[in-house]
């Protein structure tokens, strides 16, 4: 970035009245266009602030329908759906210059005592310590000042099984670069920012086209938060392509804190020419 910001700075947001917000700070145009976690991470930050401090967000589901410039400026306008004693819904389009870049909705849920019941995960991958000393396997986060207010710990691909598939084509570890407030809205949109670190790349390299693709382009995104977490943790994103076919790739990835607590799960579809 052209001056250093934190994650925190990406995701305040100011109001111009009408459930209309927008960002106070931006990325330099150091990218052919903005990031679609930041596009993510914002939207989360923009319905929340339209909710009840007690509401949570538990799903997001959203659409690109257009590339955004990351040197024009983005507003985001909310509409309040629904608000229902359990569960609210949040509607919110992103424009640039006039034009709809990314629509998205946030559902929410009153979570507390009496909402507790069973419980139950799949176990969480297995990944070396974040602090073992590796670093980056392809040179996409770093290419970018988006991705300097994250710490990241990346893993090379697993190899090819007998039957041609993959266990992972992405492993990372993640954590924000600068302590976060203990804001919840903070690491909620931290987490749709992660939610989004090269899926991409994920669908790339089992279509063999890694670093080959002359589109490479998010379609729609899907997002489940499950627990609590701190997002300036280490925190482990794993993401599995399940499909390639008719120039489309398709991943699902799941979240989890360091201690194996599944956080979030995530799915998305990409455009792969």
């Amino acid at each position: 970035m052209s001056d250093r910001h934190t994650f925190a700075d990406l995701v305040t947001l100011e109001s111009r009245g009408d459930d209309v917000f927008v960002p106070t700070v931006y990325p330099g145009a150091d990218a052919a266009f903005v990031f679609g976690g930041q596009l993510l991470a914002q939207t989360v930050r923009a319905a929340m602030s339209t909710t009840a401090p007690d509401l949570t967000p538990h799903s997001l589901h959203g659409h690109f329908l257009a590339a955004a410039s990351p040197s024009g400026p983005l507003q985001y306008r909310v509409s309040r759906v629904r608000d229902g004693r359990s569960f609210s819904l949040r509607q919110v389009d992103a424009d640039q210059d006039g034009r709809r870049v990314f629509t998205a909705t946030v559902s929410f849920h009153r979570t507390g005592p009496e909402t507790e019941g069973v419980e139950y995960q799949l176990a969480p991958p297995a990944a070396p310590d974040p602090e073992a000393g590796f670093g980056a396997w392809s040179e996409y986060l770093t290419e970018s000042d988006y991705f300097s207010v994250f710490d990241l710990r990346e893993l090379p691909p697993a190899p090819e099984g007998p039957d041609g598939t993959r266990e992972f084509s992405r492993r990372l570890w993640f954590r924000a670069a600068d302590p976060l407030p203990d804001d919840p809205a903070v690491h909620a949109s931290a987490i749709a920012f992660a939610s989004d670190l090269g899926v991409t790349i994920a669908a790339s390299v089992t279509a063999g086209l890694y670093r080959r693709a002359s589109v490479l382009t998010s379609l729609d995104h899907a997002l489940w938060w499950h627990r609590p977490v701190r997002a300036d943790a280490w925190t482990l994103l794993d993401l599995e392509s399940v499909s390639n076919s008719h120039q489309r790739g398709t991943v699902r990835g799941t979240v989890h804190t360091a201690d194996g607590s599944l956080a979030a799960s995530l799915g998305q579809d990409t455009l792969i020419r």
